[in-house]
């Protein structure tokens, strides 16, 4: 059954090929004029090599002065001091920059722990003994 159906619908396709030969064989013909075309522009000019440059200078952003981050920590602040709340913060990873520069702004107003790495951090949160 399916057979049939192939040899019917190749055999319409033949006759409308037959039928306007002239924009068949354009529509094989204009798209490797085409290729042809675009391969000549390739080939006149020669490709450039540009140097890669890096704008970032390997530092992290260690500045407290943003507006988030104020927003965030005054957040932070009036939810630890609540009763119940345990009042302690856990920062990761320890050493570097950006955690640095929270430890000194947050001072000696909270309490908090330092993480070698975040999975550390996650096994201290999930344990079976950790409760605030």
């Amino acid at each position: 059954m399916a057979n049939s159906h192939l040899k019917a619908l190749m055999s319409k396709n033949w006759i409308l090929w037959k039928r306007n030969l002239c924009c068949s064989i354009l529509e094989i013909v204009i798209p490797v004029l085409f290729m042809f075309l675009f391969g000549v522009f390739r080939n006149v000019d020669p490709v450039e090599t540009i140097e890669s440059r890096s704008y970032y200078d390997g530092k992290e952003y260690v500045g407290m002065y943003n507006r988030t981050a104020e927003l965030a920590l005054q957040i932070l602040s009036s939810k630890c001091q609540q009763e119940n709340q345990g009042g302690r913060v856990g920062l990761a990873p320890a050493g570097n920059d950006y955690v640095d520069a929270v430890m000194n702004r947050l001072g000696d107003t909270f309490e908090y722990i330092t993480f070698d790495d975040e999975e550390e951090m996650e096994n201290y949160v999930t344990d079976n003994d950790y409760s605030l």
